[in-house]
């Protein structure tokens, strides 16, 4: 089984060992102004370039009324090599009054969450963002109208001093929030792959002869019966083109990440060789993706 995280000398400012894996946005609906973000991690600086909140913008999650969705369903989208996991809900509005006649104080504010993984990761996508929204329902949900206030109150041009105090707490909730969320999706991916030897990707690939142009990285979601769990994934991380062969908490009991030619070969592989072996359970999710120049890859 391989380390499929590169471990790095230097910690980035924020001291995450999974720093640029996982994007988290957080936005509310503005009766003014449409889609503000309240929070981007790991780069706030993205908020103010158009093309890259691009996704965030035109995902169909904000063409859904929160009332359409199951609380735990949330809506997908993919784009550029990532896919972009979207929650809408709504949380209680301590404003006095909305930006927009006819809309009165108490109506609640309506919330988007998005995770953003990279496609080659998305077997993880449906349990994180549930966890991500948890958190933020059980910690935050008093807290975020305070966190929307704060935001408004940016664009006032005579900024006095209970609006910089009421900015001041909006940005406290926003680090604290940030931390939070930090911590738990670090804990989650040490979790979900462990990791037995602390090569990266690209080394073992070359060790074996593999080079990563023209190739393509396949992940496979199995789930087994318990008894053969051990003996499956050892038997998996056995074959040249396996990198990663994880047992793992999540939705599945066994995830595999792999090395292919062709769409055609990974589809054979899982055919001719995984299914072939006991204990192995119908389903299999496999998940495709050309993308090779992710620095998870060097």
């Amino acid at each position: 089984m391989a380390e499929f995280f590169e471990n790095e000398d230097q910690e980035n400012e924020f001291h995450d060992q999974f720093y640029g894996l996982y994007e988290i946005y957080l936005l509310y609906f503005d009766e003014k102004k449409g889609h503000i973000p309240l929070l981007a991690y790991p780069d706030e600086k993205v908020i103010k370039k158009k093309e890259k909140m691009r996704p965030i913008y035109v995902h169909s999650i904000w063409f859904l009324e929160p009332s359409e969705l199951n609380e735990d369903e949330h809506i997908d989208l993919e784009f550029e090599s990532k896919r972009y996991f979207a929650k809408k809900f709504l949380v209680p509005s301590k404003r006095e009054e909305k930006r927009r006649s006819g809309i009165k104080p108490e109506s609640p504010e309506i919330i988007v969450l998005m995770l953003v993984l990279p496609t080659n990761l998305i077997v993880f996508g449906d349990e994180l963002i549930e966890k991500i929204y948890n958190l933020i329902l059980n910690q935050f949900i008093e807290k975020l109208s305070f966190l929307i206030k704060a935001e408004i109150l940016k664009d006032n041009q005579i900024k006095l001093p209970e609006i910089i105090q009421e900015i001041d707490r909006g940005d406290k909730i926003k680090s604290n929030m940030i931390s939070e969320l930090k911590n738990l999706c670090n804990n989650y991916f040490s979790n979900v792959i462990k990791p037995k030897e602390a090569k990266s990707i690209k080394n073992q690939l070359a060790q074996r002869g593999i080079i990563l142009d023209n190739k393509i990285m396949a992940w496979l979601g199995l789930n087994v019966d318990p008894l053969k769990l051990k003996q499956i994934a050892q038997k998996l991380a056995a074959y040249d083109n396996v990198v990663v062969s994880a047992v793992t908490s999540g939705d599945h009991d066994i995830v595999v990440q792999l090395v292919s030619d062709s769409e055609y070969k990974v589809y054979e592989f899982v055919n001719k060789v995984v299914r072939t072996f006991e204990g192995i359970k119908s389903r299999i999710d496999v998940s495709i993706s050309f993308i090779t120049g992710s620095k998870y890859l060097t």
